[in-house]
């Protein structure tokens, strides 16, 4: 009879490594308490406590879209022209630096994060971050004429990011031409 393979080696023991007690720490009133020593994290936790974080402020940020056109007859006078550029249509740019034009046409896109983020069915917190992304044109550019000479830029758009706190907005754009604009100003005097 042919000889058996030998048998595996025994199995060695696994150490288990015994649990920390949970620190309690208490103090009497005018004591300090003294704080445990705390480890190190790994990087995979700093990744985890990240991505738990991102997950949180999905759930909690809102994406908002606006669009807003315009369109006047060529009889129409001179004051009923929508001027483009600034807080109220394409930020990043001054007030009316895009041009006027009785026909036009601007949009946003804004995801608003709250800072911190908002527990579910908790009022929202009265800080929020903002990343936001707006764009305009007006007649010459929407028809596909060469803007004229007093007014060179016939459409725009911009990238930019902003805090809110409270009633109050910081922002900071930045326009198609590298241009950086901040804008202070009352949440809701913005376009998006």
């Amino acid at each position: 009879a042919p000889p058996s393979p030998p048998s595996p080696p025994p199995a060695a023991p696994v150490a288990r490594l015994p649990a920390r007690p949970p620190v309690v720490m208490a103090a009497r009133p005018g004591e300090m308490a003294e704080t445990p020593p705390r480890e190190a994290p790994a990087l995979g936790s700093a990744a985890a406590a990240a991505a738990s974080f991102a997950r949180r402020m999905a759930r909690t940020g809102r994406v908002s879209a606006t669009a807003r056109g315009k369109l006047a007859s060529g009889g129409a006078p001179a004051y009923e022209a929508e001027r483009l550029g600034g807080d109220g249509s394409v930020r990043g740019y001054e007030s009316g630096e895009l041009g006027a034009g009785l026909a036009t046409l601007s949009g946003s896109v804004s995801l608003v994060l709250p800072l911190p983020a908002r527990v579910p069915g908790g009022p929202p917190p009265p800080v929020s971050f903002v990343l936001f992304a707006d764009a305009g044109a007006r007649d010459e550019a929407l028809a596909g004429r060469k803007p004229s000479s007093s007014q060179p830029l016939a459409s725009g758009a911009s990238v930019g990011y902003g805090l809110r706190f409270g009633p109050i907005r910081f922002d900071v754009a930045h326009n198609a031409r590298g241009e950086r604009m901040t804008h202070v100003g009352l949440v809701g005097d913005e376009f998006g």
